[in-house]
């Protein structure tokens, strides 16, 4: 898979806007989708920007988890 370089923030925040879709959860595919490598997921969990909630599924902390 090729993946796209873009500023850092601009791929957060697709991200981002995946995960409000599906309850503040993204993949390791839905990372993909916008430029992330799957290393970089364990990174950002790390740095507090994600939450790992289980094998290839990560929380995107600020967002509800429950639907508006």
């Amino acid at each position: 898979m090729a993946y796209i370089e873009r500023m850092p923030t601009d791929r957060f925040s697709e991200l981002a806007e995946t995960a409000a879709d599906q309850f503040g959860l993204v993949t390791v595919a839905d990372a993909e989708r916008v430029g992330y490598r799957p290393k970089t997921l364990s990174k950002l969990a790390g740095r507090g920007q994600l939450e790992r909630v289980s094998r290839g599924i990560y929380r995107v902390p600020f967002l509800p988890t429950t639907a508006s």
